[in-house]
């Protein structure tokens, strides 16, 4: 839990409120020319990927871009002033961005993964259907951290799962060692999340 931030990104310039943002932000990524349906070697089932947006030139993702790397230098200085734990202790004196971004369809969920390569993984929630709502019980198209994949599972395994819910708007970060997936989405609706890695150099 002191590990997984979640924060609200400031209104950026040019928009009248997250809203109106996210709207023009999720127009520029459904028509990214880089989508692909359940892309080879990756964890989207029922869905659509895109390639590295770090470099993108559609002003709403390179001012998303931006913000993530503000994110992270926030996290770099935080962990700084926090304890010997390796994540704090170690923090990249210099890193790159990798982003990207992710558009579920019914049943479209993300299998339990890591990001090998990265220090700092994060995920800001552009459109979430009006089904994936915070009273579920099953909590469709929530975000879950701790579960692995089942191979490294053994007999009376206790893991301690958090589950996060999408709200549009929101940017969840965490090391991106943590084991995450997310629940299938039950919807016809879109739900649109934008990802990044810090990756040290």
């Amino acid at each position: 839990d002191n590990l997984i931030k979640l924060e609200r990104i400031p209104v950026p310039r040019g928009y009248q409120n997250l809203e109106a943002f996210n709207r023009v932000l999720g127009e520029a990524l459904k028509h990214d020319r880089s989508l692909v349906f359940e892309p080879e070697g990756h964890t989207t089932r029922y869905g659509q990927q895109t390639s590295n947006l770090a470099m993108n030139g559609a002003l709403p993702i390179q001012q998303l871009n931006a913000f993530f790397v503000a994110a992270a230098e926030r996290r770099k200085e935080e962990v700084r002033k926090r304890s010997t734990h390796p994540f704090d202790a170690h923090p990249p004196r210099v890193f790159r961005l990798y982003s990207w971004a992710v558009i579920m369809h019914e049943n479209g969920h993300q299998t339990p993964h890591i990001h090998a390569r990265g220090w700092l993984s994060g995920v800001y929630y552009v459109e979430v259907p009006d089904e994936v709502s915070r009273d579920d019980p099953e909590r469709n198209g929530w975000i879950e951290f701790g579960r692995s994949e089942e191979r490294w599972y053994r007999p009376k395994t206790v893991v301690p799962v958090r589950q996060i819910f999408p709200e549009p708007g929101l940017l969840v970060t965490f090391p991106s060692y943590f084991w995450h997936n997310t629940r299938p989405l039950r919807s016809k609706g879109r739900r649109i999340s934008f990802a990044f890695d810090i990756i040290p150099v």
